[in-house]
C-alpha cells in the first residue's frame, strides 16, 4: 500500500482529474505489470462508480473432461469464438476484469496444467507437445481478454502441487492431520454417478519442499503469461498451520521473483483478522495486496453486505472488492435489475471499496441473469439512480412491445426478492446447505446442525425473528407473543414492546406473507405482459410460467415455515393443539409442493429431468424432490423431536471427513 489511505472517495476524485493511474494505489501504476488506462477501463466520461468490476469464467482442464465422456467441457477451452463472444459481452456490459476458476477444482488447479515446471520437472503430468498447446491457447485467451478491455486474474488456492509431484516425493500416503498436513490431503471426493477422484494427495501438505515448489510455480506462472495481471483467491482452503503466514513465506517471494508486481486480491477465507493484519496486510510484506470480502457468504440473502464484512477493509486499510457469490440460485431466473442497483449502492458504503466480482460466467448473462448481470455492470461503472427505463428498452427490443416490457421488468423485480428473503429466514451461508428455490428443508430449524438453526440473516440484525427462537418464546410466554393476520391490532401494536425496542420485530409469519405478496405481483405482472407481446411469444410464455412457479413455490415456503413454527411450539410447549395444527400444515405443505414441482416438471422442464434442485450431495430432479418432501412429512415427529417421535434423524453436516468419504 501507499502511504495515502485509499478510499473510494479518493479513487473517484482522482478519476475526475482524468488520471487513471492516480485512481489506484501508487503500487498499481508500475510499468509492465498492471493494467493500463485502456485495459482497466478507468477513464469513464460518465463518472466511474467503481474502478474494478470483475466477472468469473471457468478455465477447464482441456483433457480431463474429455477422457471422462464430457467433450463439451474440453472443447470450451479451445473454442476461440466462445472466448471472443464472452469477452465482448462482458465488456459491453461494463465489466473490466475476468477471474478464471480452474476445473475440476479438486483435481486440477493452475499448477497442474498451465506451466511446464522448469525447476521441478517431476511435477509434469502432460507430454511436452500437449503442454505447449495448452500454454499457447491460455496466452491467446488472456490476450483476447486484454484486447476487449478486460484484465486477467487467476484464482489461487493453497497449498496445491500436482499428483505427479506428490507421488515423486512420497506424499501419496495417508498422514495424520497436523500443523503441516491438512485434512484434504487424505480426502477422496466422489463424482455424481459413482466415479471417484483420486485422493487429493497434491493438496494441503506444508513443508520446505512444497514452499519452494510454490515459489517456483508462482514465479513461472507470471513469467509465462505477460497478460496475466494477478491472483484472486484464498489462503485457507487447504492450508494447515497459520493460514496467513504462507503468503509471505511462499506466495510473495514467487511474485517478486517473477520480475513483475502482480496484484493479489486476497479473500480472507477462514483467516483470523489479527493474523491477516500481521502477516498479509502490511505494505512492507507486499504493497500490491488487495482485499476481497464476501458480500453474503456463499449465497445472496440481502442487498446489504453482512455487518461483519465491513470490519476487514476498515481495519486493514486495503483496497477492497466485494464478492457476490450466487450459489443459492438454481433453475429459476433471478433477474432483478433493481436488486442489482441496491447491491451496488450498499457496496459503495464499504470503506476503501473500489469494486466487486460476481460469480457467474459470461454466457449466463444472456440467460437467467441477463438483466441482473447487465445492471451490476452498468451501475458499477456509472453512478446513477435506478430507473426501469433502460431495462424496459432492453425487453422492448426482445418482445416488441413497451407495455409488455414494463410488466416483465416489474415481474423480474418482484420475483428477485423471493429467494433472498427465503434465505433470510432459512439462513445458512454455506453453499452446500443453503436454501435454494426448489427445496426448503426442515433442517434449518430442527437443530440437526446447531450452527445454523438459531439464526436469520445477519443483515437483519435482531429484527427478523428466527423461527426456532420465536417458537420457543411463544411456547413459553404465551400467544400474546405470536403473530396473527393483522386483524387483532392490539397484538400488533403491542408486538414492538413485547419483543424489544431496537426496531419493530418481524415475525416469521409476517415475513412469509411478504414473500407471498411479491410472488403474486410477479405472476400478475407476467400475465399482463403476455397480452401485448409481439415478438418471441414462446419465450414470453416461459417467463410467465416461471413467475407462476414462483407463486406456487411461495405458497410452499410459507406453509412449510408455518409447519415448522407449530411443530416447534409443540416441541417446546407440548400443547396438543399445536401438534394437530403442525400435522395439518405438514399435509398441506406436501400438497402445495407437489403441485408446484409438477407444474415446473410438466410445463417448463417438459419431463426431461434437466431441472434439478437440492443440496450439492442430494441433487435430484423434480419427481425426486417430491419424494424428498414426502420423506420430510413422514419424519416430522423425529425431525422436531416430539416426545412420541421415533427413530433417529442423522445429521450428515457434521460427519468427519473419513465418514463422508465412505458414504
Amino acid at each position: 500500500m501507499s502511504g495515502t489511505k485509499w478510499t473510494r472517495r479518493t479513487v473517484l476524485k482522482a478519476g475526475a482529474l482524468g488520471s487513471a493511474a492516480a485512481a489506484l494505489p501508487s503500487s498499481l501504476s508500475a510499468a509492465d505489470n498492471v493494467a493500463t488506462e485502456k485495459n482497466m477501463g478507468l477513464v469513464n466520461p460518465g463518472g466511474n462508480n467503481f474502478a474494478f468490476r470483475a466477472i468469473t469464467e471457468s478455465l477447464n482442464h482441456p483433457y480431463w473432461y474429455k477422457e471422462r465422456g464430457n467433450p463439451g467441457s474440453s472443447d470450451h477451452y479451445w473454442n476461440k469464438k466462445y472466448w471472443e463472444d464472452s469477452f465482448k459481452v462482458s465488456a459491453e456490459m461494463g465489466y473490466n476484469a475476468v477471474i478464471y476458476f480452474f476445473n475440476p477444482w479438486l483435481v486440477h488447479q493452475w499448477q497442474t496444467f498451465l506451466i511446464p515446471h522448469e525447476k521441478y520437472p517431476e511435477a509434469r503430468e502432460l507430454e511436452p507437445e500437449i503442454q505447449e498447446k495448452i500454454i499457447e491457447q491460455a496466452k491467446w485467451v488472456f490476450r483476447a481478454a486484454k484486447e476487449m478491455g478486460l484484465n486477467n486474474f487467476a484464482y489461487n488456492m493453497c497449498i496445491v502441487t500436482t499428483q505427479a509431484f506428490a507421488k515423486a516425493h512420497g506424499h501419496d500416503k495417508d498422514m495424520p492431520v497436523s500443523d503441516t498436513v491438512d485434512w484434504r490431503h487424505n480426502y477422496q471426493h466422489n463424482i455424481p454417478g459413482g466415479e471417484s477422484y483420486d485422493k487429493m494427495i497434491h493438496w494441503g501438505l506444508r513443508n520446505e519442499l512444497t514452499r519452494d515448489f510454490t515459489i517456483a510455480s508462482v514465479e513461472e506462472l507470471f513469467r509465462t503469461y505477460d497478460d496475466l495481471d494477478g491472483f484472486a483467491g484464498t489462503m485457507g482452503e487447504a492450508l494447515p498451520g497459520n493460514r496467513c503466514s504462507w503468503y509471505k513465506e511462499a506466495i510473495v517471494p514467487g511474485m517478486k521473483k517473477s520480475g513483475r508486481k502482480p496484484i493479489y486480491i486476497m479473500t480472507p477465507w477462514m483467516m483470523p483478522l489479527d493474523d491477516f493484519k500481521r502477516d498479509i496486510a502490511p505494505k512492507e510484506i507486499y504493497d500490491n495486496t488487495w482485499l476481497c470480502v464476501s458480500h453474503n457468504g456463499e449465497i445472496i440473502s440481502d442487498a446489504e453486505p453482512y455487518p461483519i464484512v465491513k470490519r476487514w477493509p476498515k481495519e486493514t486499510g486495503l483496497p477492497t472488492i466485494l464478492q457476490y457469490v450466487i450459489h443459492n440460485l438454481e433453475a429459476l431466473p433471478w433477474n432483478s435489475p433493481k436488486f442489482a442497483h441496491e447491491m451496488i449502492e450498499e457496496t459503495a458504503k464499504v470503506d476503501n471499496c473500489v469494486g466487486f466480482q460476481v460469480h457467474f460466467s459470461g454466457p449466463s448473462l444472456s440467460n437467467a441473469y441477463s438483466l441482473f448481470g447487465r445492471a451490476l455492470g452498468r451501475y458499477g461503472k456509472n453512478k446513477e439512480p435506478y430507473s426501469d427505463e433502460p431495462w424496459i428498452k432492453l425487453l422492448e427490443e426482445e418482445y416488441g412491445d413497451r407495455e409488455a416490457a414494463a410488466h416483465f421488468v416489474n415481474a423480474y423485480n418482484a420475483s428477485g426478492q423471493i429467494t433472498p428473503m427465503v434465505n433470510q429466514i432459512a439462513w445458512c451461508p454455506h453453499d452446500g446447505r443453503c436454501t435454494k428455490p426448489l427445496m426448503l428443508k426442515y433442517w434449518h430449524f430442527t437443530d440437526q446442525d446447531t450452527k445454523f438453526s438459531h439464526y436469520t440473516s445477519p443483515a437483519k440484525g435482531a429484527t427478523l425473528l428466527p423461527v426456532r427462537h420465536y417458537s420457543e418464546t411463544v411456547a413459553k410466554n404465551g400467544d400474546s407473543y405470536r403473530d396473527n393476520d393483522g386483524s387483532d391490532m392490539t397484538k400488533r401494536d403491542a408486538q414492538e414492546l413485547i419483543w424489544g425496542h431496537i426496531d419493530f420485530q418481524v415475525t416469521p409469519e409476517a415475513h412469509m406473507r411478504k414473500i407471498r405478496e411479491f410472488s403474486n405481483v410477479a405472476a400478475k405482472e407476467a400475465e399482463a405482459g403476455l397480452k401485448t407481446v409481439k415478438k418471441n411469444p414462446e419465450k414470453a410464455e416461459k417467463l410467465a410460467q416461471w413467475m407462476k412457479a414462483y407463486q406456487l413455490l411461495a405458497e410452499y415456503y410459507e406453509t412449510k415455515i408455518l409447519t415448522a413454527v407449530s411443530a416447534l411450539i409443540y416441541h417446546f410447549g407440548k400443547k396438543p393443539e399445536e401438534k394437530i395444527q403442525a400435522e395439518k400444515l405438514a399435509d398441506k405443505t406436501l400438497e402445495v409442493y407437489t403441485k408446484a414441482a409438477n407444474f415446473i416438471y410438466e410445463n417448463i422442464d417438459k419431463k426431461q429431468g434437466n431441472i434439478k434442485g437440492g443440496w450439492w450431495d442430494e441433487n435430484r430432479d423434480l419427481p425426486g424432490l417430491i419424494e424428498m418432501e414426502q420423506g420430510e412429512r413422514t419424519q416430522l415427529a423425529s425431525l422436531f423431536k416430539w416426545p412420541e417421535g421415533t427413530g433417529e434423524v442423522k445429521d450428515r453436516t457434521n460427519l468427519g471427513t473419513t465418514e463422508k468419504a465412505a458414504e
